[in-house]
């Protein structure tokens, strides 16, 4: 157990809560913010867990199956939770911890939790994000880092974690709230970014620190660029993923280009938005080979 490798996990859901733990951060520290790096290492005791749920599955799966929230965010949260209420390291102390003053919702903390190791409560910020640099896109910098809703982009969800998110903790209302739920104030922040930034096709983007240099990395490129990247892989099996297989290191099925370029013109029809494919020519690194690839109209659609 030990040893153990969620990347060669049997089944794919430990294969997705290892992804979502101990895939490489796009962030782990935004100073001044944060007071320390994102706590969550993979020692002996996370191995442990996944280790035993790869063998049997059912608690995880019976704590997912209580999720009614569908969007990607909360399903990463929610193997977050499951991982900080089972790690001997930690405490789980509240999640999604609304903070209220004058009846009107300030926010909330994502995570609550005590590090015996450290002994310390942190106050964590997570979240699971997918960004594509589009230089046409207005603005500098980050701002040209968006997300397949054009709205969202990595500038703003720093911005949002170190000015309002990060500092919640430190409010009044939030140590009074807790205090009344006789749950302590946290003494450290944290928090990390999970996710892929995907760069255009064929070239690299250099991102300043804070930001990991080893992030895990896509490709982005338009619908008319498809065949010339089938051409390019041509001994290459494809899929299209549906944004629930997102969080998914590995894909289960593949086909052949030209099935992929029917299923595109399909999924297009319904949602003219981003599609991410992947295809099976790296098995040592599989989230390197992620594609999206946006619609004509994207990003005015």
């Amino acid at each position: 157990m030990r040893n153990f490798d969620w990347r060669n996990a049997r089944n794919p859901l430990v294969q997705e809560l290892g992804w979502c733990l101990f895939s490489e951060p796009i962030v782990d520290q935004l100073p001044p913010a944060t007071s320390l790096p994102w706590p969550c290492s993979e020692d002996r005791g996370a191995r442990e867990i996944l280790a035993a749920l790869d063998h049997n599955p059912t608690p995880l799966q019976q704590h997912l199956a209580g999720l009614t929230d569908k969007r990607l965010g909360a399903r990463f949260e929610a193997m977050w939770t499951f991982y900080l209420s089972h790690h001997p390291q930690f405490e789980l102390l509240a999640h999604n911890w609304p903070i209220q003053k004058n009846g009107q919702t300030l926010g909330a903390l994502d995570l609550l939790f005590r590090d015996y190791h450290l002994n310390t409560v942190i106050h964590g910020e997570i979240a699971v994000k997918f960004f594509l640099y589009y230089p046409d896109h207005p603005g500098t910098g980050l701002q040209k880092w968006i997300g397949p809703n054009p709205d969202d982009s990595l500038a703003d969800k720093i911005t949002h974690l170190t000015s309002h998110q990060l500092p919640l903790s430190a409010r009044e209302e939030t140590l009074t709230g807790l205090q009344k739920a006789g749950l302590p104030g946290a003494q450290q922040r944290a928090c990390v970014i999970k996710g892929l930034l995907f760069h255009p096709w064929r070239q690299r983007i250099p991102l300043p620190s804070p930001f990991n240099q080893n992030h895990l990395c896509g490709e982005w490129l338009p619908l008319a660029d498809l065949p010339a990247l089938l051409a390019s892989n041509p001994h290459c099996r494809w899929n299209l993923l549906d944004k629930q297989q997102w969080l998914l290191p590995k894909s289960q099925t593949f086909s052949s280009g030209k099935s992929l370029g029917t299923k595109m013109a399909e999924r297009l029809k319904e949602k003219r938005q981003p599609v991410m494919i992947c295809n099976d020519g790296m098995a040592s690194n599989p989230t390197a080979n992620r594609y999206l690839v946006l619609p004509p109209d994207w990003p005015r659609a």
